[in-house]
């Protein structure tokens, strides 16, 4: 059983250097108690205060703000893509183990070196997400008039598999910090679970392809104190040596570009690099 007192240096040796994640500094220390290098500031945290709004009607009155629950059963009724484009439209670090499978779109022995003990099950919830995020940019970019190839919109994709032990003080920390679900004015939007439903974040792509028409958000991840949590996230972007800027069928009437062109790999790359505190990346490639 390791000590109480573990110093910051030595949990960070531990988890990151080590590998031994934060799953297993959850298994060796006792009591359970959360380590002050996982805590967040105090403006940062996430107080029940911070995750109720006031009616946007009344003004008054604590509601939960309504995040919209498509039914895509049926693609072909207009109203789903109405639904989806309106959605798409509206602004809206406790992690564990994270394994992340990245692969281009047309590459076909992509899940060679992926390991064996969870390679099907990636594989399997890949072959069946890609057509829904097809489907979903589709109508997207039918709505803004405009056409792309395949390869421009997916020709990267990237799935993370997120683990999150329980957490010893939810207080003090979050599971994943503000990224980049909704905050505005310093309240967030507390997304409970639906039985069956895929949760669909816009992100900084298809807010620069859509010249701000479409809003990229930003979200978080809620740890808890008795359960742990696994999530799969899935990302479509476009090639590495894709040029993203506004697309011309957006600014045919006219309208400024927001954002200059810039190289996609570089984009991720200045992305990666930096914490994730909340700021946006896409702040860097705003035009003045």
């Amino acid at each position: 059983m390791a000590p109480i007192g573990l110093t910051d240096v030595a949990i960070t040796d531990f988890v990151v250097n080590q590998r031994h994640g934060v799953k297993g500094l959850v298994d060796i220390i006792s009591p359970k108690t959360l380590p002050s290098c996982y805590f967040q500031l105090p403006e940062k945290r996430v107080t029940t205060e911070r995750l109720i709004m006031e009616s946007p009607t009344t003004g008054k009155g604590p509601v939960l703000p309504v995040i919209p629950v498509i039914d895509v059963s049926d693609w072909k009724n207009p109203s789903v893509a109405e639904e989806i484009c309106e959605a798409a439209a509206t602004v809206l670090s406790w992690s564990g183990e994270t394994l992340k499978f990245e692969y281009l779109s047309d590459q076909v022995d992509f899940s060679a070196t992926w390991p064996t003990v969870c390679r099907d099950e990636v594989v399997n919830h890949s072959n069946r997400m890609k057509p829904i995020g097809r489907k979903i940019l589709e109508i997207l970019m039918n709505n803004l008039n405009a056409r792309m190839e395949e390869q421009d919109l997916m020709g990267t994709l990237r799935m993370n598999v997120n683990y999150y032990p329980e957490c010893p003080d939810t207080k003090l920390t979050v599971g994943t910090a503000c990224m980049l679900d909704t905050v505005t004015s310093g309240s967030i939007s507390l997304i409970p679970p639906v039985m069956g439903a895929i949760v669909v974040n816009i992100g900084d792509m298809l807010q620069i392809l859509s010249n701000d028409r479409y809003k990229s958000v930003e979200h978080l991840v809620m740890a808890s104190r008795f359960l742990s949590r696994i999530s799969f996230a899935y990302y479509c972007g476009p090639s590495y040596d894709s040029v993203i800027e506004p697309l011309r069928d957006v600014l045919e009437n006219g309208e400024k570009p927001l954002y200059k062109p810039t190289m996609y790999k570089d984009y991720m790359k200045y992305y990666f690099a930096r914490p994730h505190t909340g700021s946006k990346t896409i702040e860097s490639i705003k035009l003045p």
